[in-house]
């Protein structure tokens, strides 16, 4: 059985030490997503999260990772006496219930080791600097309706998002930090992904959908290379995220989860848009 604690226990960790500003959230991250050495393609979901913990622990400057296997592939070796980090994936199984068989998914872990730690691999040149043209294309293909206001809000009832003007922000990528946020929040409408937004300020399902807008904004800005940077006004959500994670050690991943399809979701409309072109 998977046991959740130990990666809540070192989130909460780094959420209580950001409480006197000690710390990087580790989804405050300028590296890009972490993606595998040998497929090119990007780890989501906990995984991201865990991943970007590890670099942060270890200081490596890598976002690259790969199996032990995976490295031997491509002739590289894993340094001996290096400790993988063990992320998850799902598995499917089947089992009977009421005399009818039923499949069912399960995570198991698998274990990584990144860049830092192999011998006999060059990195590629990556850049992770946005070109906030493209960002404006890929939040202009979601067809959202963004007005300006005084504040930064999804509203619901009027399925609209309201930013104040971008020369209030400090940088450009701090607005739009902010404004993928606000898209993550959109998408919970019934119309899309149907999560429950309406909730009161300061219950639960405030908090955890607060928690899952700030992963997806974090998962977005690595996507497009906008820097996302700790917002003042969502310290005072720290407290409600620590206790939403304690009282469920199972809560960052569902977060996570929900966080990746919605930025997946938000992705998706530029790429039909360029479909269709």
């Amino acid at each position: 059985m998977l046991d959740t604690s130990a990666i809540t226990n070192k989130i909460v960790d780094r959420l209580k030490a950001g409480v006197s500003g000690k710390f990087i959230m580790p989804w405050n991250q300028s590296s890009g997503m972490p993606i595998n050495s040998t497929t090119g393609a990007c780890y989501t979901g906990i995984n991201t999260l865990i991943l970007w913990c590890e670099s942060m622990d270890k200081g490596y400057t890598s976002n690259t990772w790969a199996t032990y296997k995976q490295w031997q592939s491509i002739d590289c070796q894993v340094k001996k006496g290096s400790e993988s980090v063990r992320c998850y994936k799902y598995g499917t199984g089947t089992k009977e219930v009421d005399g009818v068989e039923k499949g069912y998914k399960f995570l198991k872990p698998f274990c990584l080791f990144n860049a830092g730690q192999v011998d006999g691999y060059t990195q590629p040149e990556q850049s992770v600097i946005a070109n906030l043209d493209t960002v404006d294309k890929y939040i202009t293909a979601t067809g959202a309706i963004i007005g300006t206001s005084n504040r930064a809000c999804y509203i619901p009832s009027v399925d609209k998002i309201e930013m104040p003007p971008m020369n209030s922000f400090k940088t450009q990528d701090g607005y739009y930090s902010v404004l993928l946020h606000e898209l993550t929040h959109w998408t919970g409408a019934t119309s899309r992904l149907n999560r429950d937004i309406k909730n009161k300020f300061g219950d639960h399902g405030y908090a955890f959908e607060e928690l899952v807008a700030e992963l997806g904004a974090a998962f977005l800005c690595a996507q497009l290379g906008v820097t996302n940077d700790i917002r003042e006004d969502h310290i005072q959500y720290i407290a409600s995220w620590i206790k939403v994670l304690e009282n469920d050690t199972a809560a960052i991943f569902k977060a996570a989860a929900l966080a990746n399809k919605a930025a997946e979701y938000l992705i998706s409309f530029s790429h039909q848009e360029s479909i269709a072109a």
